[in-house]
């Protein structure tokens, strides 16, 4: 079923009231946009580099919403 259409009109919807959507949800935002939207952002970052200092749970999709791992 086609989607890719519908779920851009509605983020767009939902961005231009302030929405934010889940970051581990289909959305086409990434780390910048999200970090806009959520203003906790780099705690959850420091928090999840606390949990998983070396990047093991991540992968290309993280990289994309939350940013590269940093080097600690």
């Amino acid at each position: 079923m086609p989607y890719r259409e519908y779920f851009l009109a509605f983020a767009s919807i939902a961005g231009a009231v302030g929405g934010r959507p889940h970051w581990g949800k289909l959305h086409d935002l990434d780390a910048a946009m999200l970090r806009e939207r959520y203003p906790r952002f780099d705690d959850f970052l420091r928090v999840a580099a606390d949990v998983d200092p070396s990047g093991v749970f991540r992968n290309g999709y993280l990289d994309r919403v939350l940013g590269p791992v940093k080097a600690g």
